[in-house]
């Protein structure tokens, strides 16, 4: 029987280079948007309402890594793995 499971919490995001001192990972939303998750994490300001585009300039050049944990199944059994 095939049984589909969302994987859609515990998402981190991490930057690199970061052109200020934030190197740790910041909590994420999968699906999701990362001007959403560095909104939320107050790194940027949101530019509908008061921010300015060249502010954020500095995400174009970097590299956005989002991780999470995969809980282990059973061996017994076929997974697969879809990203849409």
């Amino acid at each position: 029987m095939n049984r589909i499971e969302q994987i859609d919490s515990g998402w981190k995001l991490k930057l690199t280079p970061r052109p200020d001192t934030l190197t740790s990972e910041l909590p994420a939303t999968v699906p999701g948007c990362i001007h959403l998750d560095l909104i939320n994490a107050k790194i940027i300001k949101d530019i509908s309402v008061d921010g300015l585009e060249q502010d954020q300039m500095w995400i174009w050049r970097t590299d956005s890594n989002y991780s999470t944990i995969i809980t282990k199944k059973p061996a017994t059994q076929r997974h697969f793995l879809k990203i849409h």
